[in-house]
C-alpha cells in the first residue's frame, strides 16, 4: 500500500478524476499536466520539472521522516491572491496571532476544489480569510461561491477587505457570526466545507449539517487544526469515521493537522 492510498481513496469516493504517478523520480513523467485531472505521486520528486501547475507535497504525520506523498494539477494560483495571503500571514506575526492556514494546507484546499469542481463552499472559522482566498480561487472558474462565516467582527473585516483587494468579491460572502445561528439561513447545499475552529464547536456544527442536509452526494468534509483539544478532536475524527453517510476518510499531518471526510453518493 503506498503512502497516498488513502488520500487517493478520498479522491475515487469523491469522484474526482485523477491519475496516480507511482513510480519515484527516476521514473519518465511529462513536463505538463493535462488540464482538470488531479496528479497524486509517491514521490514529491516526480513533479520537479512540471511547470504551469499548483503543487503540493504532504506528510502522513508530523514525526520527522514521516512519509510523504505530492498532488498537483495544471494551473496556478491568482497573484491577487498570493498577495493577499502572504499579508495575512506578515501581519499575524508582526501585530496579534490571526491563525491563517499554512500554505500547503491553502494549496490542497484550492487544488481539491477545483478538481471536485465545488460550486458550493462553507468555511466555518474562516478567521482573518486565508483559507477562504485559497477556496475562492478553486471556485471561480465554474462560477461556484464560498459562504465563509466568522464571528470575530476584527478577523472578518480583514477578511473581506482581503477578498475584495484579490478580486474575489463574486466569489464569496463572509458572513459575521455564529454558525449555530446562520447555518439554517444557508441556501442549498456544500460540496466541500472546511472546519477550522475549536474542536467542541465543530462537533455540533458537524451534527447540524448532517442532520440539517446541507451536504451534497460526495461532499469533502475538511477538518483542520483544533490540536489543542484532543479529547474532542479525536471524538469528532471516530464520530466521522463510523457515521453511515460518510463513505472514505483520512488523515494527513499537514499544517495544524488536516482529516478529510467524503459523504455517500446520492
Amino acid at each position: 500500500m503506498t503512502a497516498a492510498a488513502g488520500f487517493l481513496s478520498v479522491l475515487t469516493h469523491a469522484g474526482i478524476a485523477h491519475d496516480h504517478w507511482a513510480g519515484g523520480a527516476e521514473s519518465a513523467h511529462p513536463a505538463s499536466l493535462p488540464p482538470h485531472r488531479l496528479i497524486v505521486a509517491d514521490d514529491p520528486a516526480a513533479f520537479a520539472h512540471v511547470t504551469g501547475a499548483t503543487v503540493v507535497v504532504v506528510p502522513l504525520g508530523t514525526a520527522a521522516g514521516a512519509p510523504r506523498f505530492a498532488v498537483a494539477m495544471a494551473g496556478e494560483v491568482p497573484s491577487a491572491v498570493l498577495v493577499e495571503v502572504a499579508a495575512i500571514e506578515a501581519r499575524s506575526a508582526r501585530d496579534r496571532p490571526l491563525a491563517p492556514v499554512s500554505a500547503d494546507v491553502g494549496r490542497l484546499l484550492h487544488l481539491v476544489c477545483r478538481a471536485r469542481r465545488a460550486r458550493s463552499v462553507l468555511d466555518i472559522g474562516s478567521g482573518a480569510g486565508t483559507a477562504t482566498l485559497w477556496l475562492a480561487a478553486g471556485v471561480r472558474q465554474p462560477g461556484g461561491r464560498v459562504v465563509a462565516i466568522e464571528k470575530d467582527s476584527a478577523r472578518r473585516s480583514l477578511a473581506v477587505a482581503a477578498v475584495a483587494r484579490a478580486g474575489m468579491k463574486a466569489f464569496v460572502d463572509v458572513q459575521m457570526g455564529d454558525a449555530d445561528r446562520l447555518l439554517d439561513r444557508l441556501p442549498g447545499r456544500f460540496d466541500l466545507v472546511l472546519l477550522d475552529e475549536t474542536a467542541e464547536a465543530r462537533e455540533g456544527h458537524l451534527l447540524a449539517l448532517f442532520e440539517g442536509a446541507f451536504l451534497s452526494p460526495r461532499a469533502l468534509l475538511f477538518s483542520h487544526g483544533g490540536l489543542a483539544e484532543p479529547v474532542a478532536l479525536a471524538r469528532t475524527h471516530a464520530h466521522l469515521q463510523v457515521l453511515p453517510e460518510i463513505v472514505a476518510t483520512t488523515s494527513l499531518g499537514i499544517g495544524a493537522g488536516l482529516f478529510v471526510a467524503v459523504t455517500a453518493p446520492a
